[in-house]
């Protein structure tokens, strides 16, 4: 399967094998940036999945613009965050869990043990990329847009944001 992506990497993170990054580099569908605009590549029509490590405001900004996400935490929320974008809670992206840290004396994430190998963690993303775009891709590319269509509207003049604000200026500054 050929998936044409923006892989946003810098220094703060550990670096690319150099012999991955050749052929990713090699490929005319493939594009390695330090930075990029988040925003603008989320809400642009061509984007179809977006792979995130799930920190909030990620999380955020993809279902504000109706975008399925695949999850690849690495840390604190994170982890929590890819649970509930997965089936478990809002069945709007697959949370991948081979690649996932995990400490051996916690226990069994979920019943799932993860092997970690690269065997298991290629096997898994070829599994979820066929199914992000395959029927069950639709169904949660379709549950992010009710997400982006109930975040456009809360703060309407009876959006739940601003009623909520109301509500708590009047319980605590009334």
């Amino acid at each position: 399967m050929q998936i044409p992506m923006i892989i946003v990497h810098n220094d703060s993170r550990p670096p690319i094998p150099d012999s991955l990054r050749a052929k990713l580099e090699a490929s005319d569908i493939v594009l390695i940036s330090e930075w990029a605009p988040q925003n603008l590549i989320l809400s642009h029509k061509v984007t179809a999945w977006f792979l995130t490590p799930c920190g909030q405001n990620s999380v955020l900004e993809a279902l504000s613009h109706g975008m399925p996400m695949i999850g690849w935490p690495a840390q604190t929320d994170q982890s929590i965050n890819s649970m509930y974008i997965g089936e478990l809670k809002h069945n709007v992206g697959y949370e991948l869990l081979e690649v996932q840290d995990r400490d051996e004396t916690q226990p069994l994430y979920r019943g799932y043990v993860p092997s970690g190998t690269l065997d298991a963690i290629e096997k898994e993303f070829r599994t979820v990329l066929q199914k992000a775009f395959g029927p069950e891709g639709i169904e949660k590319r379709l549950n992010a847009e009710r997400f982006k269509e109930k975040i456009s509207h809360l703060w309407d003049e009876d959006g739940e944001a601003r009623l909520e604000l109301r509500r708590f200026i009047k319980d605590y500054f009334s």
